[in-house]
């Protein structure tokens, strides 16, 4: 469900592996001038050996400088440490950038909870001050496939204990941010005209919706506090309104009521905010 974990068709590994390998199978300039190099240097030969060794390094520049720049930053966030990526990204409004700030700290986040030795809540508190310096660049104006990642990243990080309280206890992490974002979101999907909307638009607007139920489906699972709060900050309202819009999306409604059961299990007043909020109605309509 979530969009961060790698896989081995990702685009940026297969550009990486064309440096060295074309899609024929055959061996490149690059790749040739270091196998040369290496007997080259082992039999002391030293001049032709690092003409070589440098001459594939050069190759390998130069290739890396037309992959773009979504995958150089890609390759540069994946061998940078969280908090250097959290320091770089502070000054960074690119969207894509951003995105792929998010991705690399996922993906180290995903390799280090398999190892035994793993050190809960250090790369949760990276990831999750990557996502709100990312959710604060873009506050006015979000853009939906950022924000697609900004929700999915809130959501892999939802259950962690020390990441709830940090919500419940600092302003600069509140809710406020992320709902907000997904309602401006939604508000800016009904103002379209319908030539404005293409398929991809209209997809990408409801993978915001989503995204953004499974995150608060998570976030309150068993933590009757935080439902209260993200009931209190209009979650359940903007849950009701994003089912609402898109009533015919099965995902859009598989994982609002989810998240609408999530926030009023065991809830009295939140069962009855949903009550006030006309979501009976909403419910039975989508």
């Amino acid at each position: 469900e979530l969009k961060h974990p790698k896989r081995m068709s990702d685009p940026l590994v297969n550009n990486i592996t064309c440096i060295f390998v074309t899609r024929e199978g055959s061996i490149t300039a690059p790749s040739l001038c270091i196998l040369i190099a290496l007997p080259l240097l082992l039999s002391s030969r030293w001049i032709l050996g690092f003409s070589s060794l440098f001459l594939g390094l050069f190759l390998i520049c130069r290739a890396l400088e037309v992959t773009g720049a979504e995958d150089n930053a890609k390759i540069r966030f994946n061998i940078m440490h969280a908090s250097d990526i959290v320091q770089e990204i502070k000054t960074e409004s690119d969207a894509m950038i951003l995105n792929s700030a998010l991705e690399s700290i996922a993906m180290k986040l995903n390799y280090e909870q398999k190892q035994e030795e793993y050190a809960e809540n250090e790369l949760e508190f990276f990831f999750s001050e990557a996502v709100y310096i990312s959710l604060k660049q873009h506050a006015i104006s979000p853009d939906n496939s950022l924000l697609t990642g900004i929700l999915s990243s809130l959501a892999l990080i939802a259950k962690n204990e020390a990441v709830r309280i940090q919500l419940t206890s600092q302003t600069s992490f509140s809710l406020d941010l992320p709902l907000s974002a997904m309602n401006l979101s939604l508000h800016e999907a009904q103002r379209k005209e319908d030539e404005e909307l293409t398929e991809e638009i209209e997809q990408l607007s409801a993978d915001v919706q989503r995204k953004g139920c499974l995150w608060m489906g998570a976030l309150v699972d068993g933590n009757k506090q935080l439902a209260t709060r993200v009931v209190d900050e209009g979650g359940l309202r903007i849950i009701l309104a994003a089912i609402d819009w898109y009533r015919y999306h099965e995902d859009v409604n598989n994982w609002g009521l989810w998240a609408i059961f999530m926030l009023c299990y065991e809830h009295l007043t939140n069962k009855i905010e949903l009550v006030r909020l006309g979501g009976l109605q909403i419910l039975c309509q989508s």
